[in-house]
């Protein structure tokens, strides 16, 4: 069993396992917490962030969390459209997002139908610190703008509905089949691809279209996979984003009396990114370059984060911006918002003409930064040495 009849009997089975349903859709009892649970999940989706349009963010979290193919280019593309290919009665067009990752496995389409779940955790936890997400609750924040996402891969062909289904009383986490995949995802659609699609409700189409259109080319700066990001609108290119890393030894580095080489575990390069806008003749581009340091620490004894458990050190960084492809004489250019970032950007800011990354523990919402907590602290600490050493590596 394999591909899209292996889709079908996951979905089965979830539905019969955990929500208690049998072919008919009808369900053998109905749970007394139901209502709770569904009023629970609402006020999540709806409440979890300050920002309606902070969806675009998890989507893009959810990209650099995913599994890719040796040898490919991660990459993620987003596509308005006036016409929602599902039909989906009342939808303002929709959003098509796709992705070139390997695709879902069963764990993934599971955690998808649970509050709180997520396949990262386990893996986050060993340490790697290649996991951005450990949530497991950031998909729901695309109910705010659709009532019925849906999500191609693999073979896993299925939606879910914000509206209770009348058999068990809950939405937002019952997945439902979808047998024929529209034209427009077939499109988007490969072997190893993802497409999420997102009929929008009524009035929310502009909003999202603002959100797309203010999406900063420093979104990829500390990221780790994703290095092209497209944005299309009505068939028209929007923005075109690509993130180039380029090694560098930064000469008189800690690590060695005179040396020429960067202090252990830390690691030196100019990023740079390129922003397309427009296509053919009318198509413009800019290139942005940042000097980038990053610092790794040995975790203290002292410093103890459950949601970190195994963890024995973390690595930080500051991006420095650079004059290099940028005219001499335009200095707005150099313009730096000293945003700071969980590798993605939150809604801190830290008045430094420079930009900061570290793998703080955040809220919910990925906003703001829990500052109390002593993960959080060591980090700010390591920060500054970050800064340092990276400031006197780009004087040498």
């Amino acid at each position: 069993m394999q591909g899209r009849e292996l889709g079908s009997a996951v979905i089965a089975q979830i539905r019969r396992e955990k929500f208690w349903l049998d072919r008919e859709g009808e369900v053998g009892a109905r749970n007394p917490l139901i209502d709770d649970l569904q009023a629970s999940v609402q006020h999540l989706s709806e409440g979890l962030y300050s920002k309606e349009t902070h969806f675009v963010l998890e989507l893009i979290q959810n990209a650099e969390d995913n599994a890719y193919t040796d040898g490919v280019t991660p990459s993620l593309s987003m596509e308005l459209l006036d016409v929602d290919p599902l039909g989906t009665p009342g939808a303002e067009g929709a959003l098509v997002i796709s992705n070139n990752e390997r695709g879902f496995r069963p764990t993934d389409v599971q955690a998808l139908c649970s509050v709180g779940a997520s396949t990262k955790k386990a893996r986050k936890q060993e340490g790697s610190g290649a996991f951005i997400g450990d949530k497991g609750i950031g998909f729901k924040s695309v109910f705010v703008v659709s009532a019925r996402p849906a999500i191609f891969s693999n073979g896993f062909h299925f939606c879910f509905n914000e509206a209770p289904e009348a058999s068990t009383g809950l939405g937002y986490i019952v997945p439902t089949s979808i047998e024929r995949v529209p034209a427009a995802v077939e499109a988007h659609l490969a072997a190893d691809h993802t497409v999420i699609l997102l009929p929008l409700k009524p009035g929310k189409r502009a909003k999202v279209e603002r959100e797309l259109a203010s999406i900063a080319p420093e979104t990829l700066l500390f990221l780790n996979k994703i290095a092209q990001l497209r944005v299309v609108v009505n068939g028209r290119v929007l923005t075109e984003v690509e993130r180039r890393v380029a090694p560098v030894r930064a000469l008189g580095a800690p690590g060695a009396e005179g040396g020429d080489h960067l202090g252990e575990g830390d690691a030196c390069a100019v990023v740079t990114l390129l922003t397309r806008t427009g296509s053919g003749s009318g198509s413009e581009e800019q290139r942005r370059d940042y000097w980038f340091y990053a610092h790794e620490e040995a975790l203290p004894a002292d410093v103890l984060e459950l949601s970190r458990a195994g963890v024995q050190a973390r690595s930080c960084a500051v991006a420095l911006p650079l004059r290099s492809g940028v005219d001499t004489d335009d200095l707005s250019a150099l313009q730096c918002s000293g945003r700071v970032y969980a590798f993605l950007p939150t809604e801190v800011h830290s008045r430094v003409p420079f930009l900061l990354n570290a793998d703080f523990v955040l809220s919910s919402s990925r906003e703001s930064i829990q500052v109390h907590r002593p993960w959080n602290l060591w980090l700010r600490n390591s920060l500054a040495t970050a800064f340092v050493r990276g400031f006197l590596a780009l004087l040498r």
